[in-house]
């Protein structure tokens, strides 16, 4: 319950906050930087979903399934920054398989629902996930307000790339307050559970089998080290 009273401070839209926006695939850690962000600096707005479906590609929102997911940010504000959560593939293959098993409603057309993981199904989510994050880091090249941020150091190092948001944007934090490890979805309070959670206890959490693994790395190569090389901002 603390948690979503803290967020109902930031519900109202006013000419004094700093506005967000975030971007980046399922299971990329969205969540996770939106509650950070939200939670540590007074007077910031995370949009999610306004402005975009934070899980599209930014040119292209007609094709995905759920439209109502997004919709246009509010008018007469300025959008600081654009954050492009990345993930490294073979992890992020693991938890989007179990993630897909849940059969979400909200998975983009293209995302096949997949109960049975054959090379080709696997092929086709990595290559999806090459174009997709290809497309973001292009956005963070270009520049114009896109930065790459890194699942991996936002779960072993949050408080190196909040001080970078503080110092960056000029934003006020007295302390940085991390959640404990191993919380994944922050918005859920403690009277109703969460509906993914509810489907996942009641299924096996499967693993990557090791061809999995190697057909994930041939995929992908070392494009996603190289972008942690270049793009990471703090």
């Amino acid at each position: 319950m603390w948690i979503q009273e803290k967020i109902k401070q930031f519900a109202c839209y006013s000419s004094d906050q700093v506005y967000f926006k975030q971007w980046g695939l399922q299971r990329s850690g969205t969540n996770y930087l939106k509650w950070l962000l939200d939670y540590n600096f007074r007077g910031v707005k995370v949009l999610a979903n306004q402005g975009g479906w934070k899980h599209s590609v930014p040119s292209n929102q007609s094709q995905f399934r759920a439209p109502s997911m997004y919709s246009a940010a509010p008018a007469g504000i300025e959008i600081q920054a654009n954050f492009v959560m990345f993930r490294e593939p073979s992890q992020w293959l693991l938890s989007f398989k179990n993630y897909a098993a849940l059969n979400p409603p909200t998975l983009p057309s293209n995302f096949p629902l997949i109960c049975d993981w054959e090379p080709s199904k696997v092929q086709l989510v990595m290559d999806l996930w090459v174009r997709y994050n290809t497309e973001y880091i292009n956005l963070v090249e270009g520049g114009c307000g896109f930065y790459a941020l890194f699942y991996e150091d936002l779960m072993s190092l949050p408080e190196v790339v909040l001080e970078w948001v503080r110092k960056h944007f000029g934003l006020r934090c007295s302390a940085f307050v991390c959640p404990l490890p191993g919380i994944k979805r922050f918005l859920v309070t403690k009277r109703k559970k969460d509906p993914h959670a509810t489907k996942a206890s009641t299924r096996r959490i499967q693993s990557l089998r090791e061809w999995e693994k190697d057909m994930a790395d041939s995929i992908t190569g070392d494009i996603y080290q190289q972008w942690r090389q270049n793009f990471r901002p703090y």
